[in-house]
């Protein structure tokens, strides 16, 4: 079961994250920028662009559920 979270536990979490990957996140999910158009925009490579995004997904995944713990430990 999923658990949602709130506009200020995400932004906290965004920013433990590398500037890069929060901006590419960013670009991909809230712009809709494909991988591709990133990759151009920044002049690298695709397989860097999806990389960098991957690591923040799974990042952002460990930071919130670390935070989520904490929280339902109270």
């Amino acid at each position: 079961m999923e658990k949602r979270i709130g506009n200020q536990q995400l932004y906290a979490a965004l920013r433990l994250l590398p500037r890069k990957q929060v901006d590419r996140i960013y670009a991909h999910y809230i712009l809709g920028m494909s991988i591709a158009e990133i990759a151009r925009a920044e002049q690298v490579s695709k397989p860097a662009v999806l990389k960098s995004i991957e690591l923040g997904k799974v990042e952002l995944k460990r930071i919130l559920s670390k935070r989520s713990e904490k929280h339902d430990n109270r």
